[in-house]
C-alpha cells in the first residue's frame, strides 16, 4: 500500500491516533516488564541450565520455573 492515502473524518482521525498512542504506550509498558523478568532470569542458576536447551529462551525458562 506505499504511496496510498486513506481519507478520514476528524473523528475517525482522532480514533486512530489514540490507538496509536495506546499501542505505543502498551509496547513501553511490555518493554518494562521484559526488562524485569530478564534481571530476575539473570539471577537465576536454574534459567541459566535451561536457556541450554534448544528453543528456551528467558520467558520460557521463566515460565516452566515458576508453573511447577
Amino acid at each position: 500500500m506505499d504511496g496510498v492515502a486513506l481519507r478520514l473524518s476528524n473523528t475517525d482521525r482522532q480514533l486512530v491516533d489514540s490507538y496509536v498512542r495506546e499501542i505505543t504506550m502498551l509496547g513501553e509498558l511490555i518493554q518494562g516488564v521484559e526488562k524485569q523478568l530478564a534481571s530476575h532470569a539473570i539471577n537465576d542458576r536454574r534459567v541459566d541450565l535451561l536457556l541450554g536447551f534448544t528453543g528456551i529462551d528467558y520467558n520460557g525458562a521463566l515460565l516452566l520455573l515458576y508453573e511447577t
